[in-house]
């Protein structure tokens, strides 16, 4: 079992569509549950100053409104600076739906998490979907237990995604197989499921999820 830091998104890493304020406790029970010491920060000044002692970060927030400044305030300043100090010293991330365009005034963490909402990036409706295992991914430990994950959440589609990440989760939309889910020099996960507090009445999402936090724990 490991010493977990969730981050929820508010302020300048929250935005007007994703509920962190649901999602985020609903990670954290997961978590709990299975036996983790789950401490839950808000993303605000001070936040990330001790990330090195922890032996994983979850962030489950946002990267703002695209029209609106990048720079929050220079009272984050240290924060960055020590997410980017984090990731240097090889921290274990995982970053969960939206999150991986978060902390925009960092690039140490888009450089980490290996992909994001691009300029033909879309999704359709939220709706019940299944996800499965990406190409060559179905005997990588975070489908242990696992054929398919069933659940209520948005289809990611089109996603920028760079080279050399492992692609471990995708689903398929019109004929097209789409990634979702991929790990980064087994020192970050990017899992794009998540959207609301529905997700995680999947017992297959939930399982998941544990099983990316272990592999991250390893």
């Amino acid at each position: 079992m490991g010493r977990i830091l969730v981050l929820s998104g508010v302020g300048p890493y929250a935005d007007p569509w994703h509920p962190f304020e649901r999602t985020t406790p609903a990670i954290a029970e997961v978590l709990r549950d299975a036996g983790h010491a789950v401490e839950v920060r808000e993303t605000v000044a001070g936040s990330m100053l001790d990330l090195a002692s922890f032996d994983l970060l979850v962030v489950n927030a946002g990267g703002g409104i695209a029209d609106e400044p990048e720079s929050p305030s220079a009272e984050f300043d240290d924060d960055l600076g020590a997410l980017g100090d984090y990731l240097d010293a090889g921290g274990r991330a995982l970053s969960i739906h939206t999150s991986n365009g978060a902390f925009r005034q960092q690039p140490k963490w888009r450089a980490a998490v290996g992909g994001n909402w691009g300029p033909d990036s879309w999704h359709p409706e939220i709706s019940d979907a299944t996800f499965e295992p990406a190409a060559r991914a179905e005997k990588h430990p975070v489908w242990a237990g696992l054929d398919a994950v069933k659940v209520f959440d948005e289809k990611y589609s089109r996603l920028d995604i760079d080279e050399g990440v492992t692609p471990l989760v995708q689903h398929t939309l019109e004929g097209r197989d789409e990634v979702m889910g991929w790990a980064v020099r087994g020192q970050v996960v990017f899992d794009g499921l998540g959207h609301d507090e529905r997700s995680y009445e999947s017992a297959s999402r939930r399982q998941l999820l544990l099983n990316e936090v272990a592999w991250l724990l390893r």
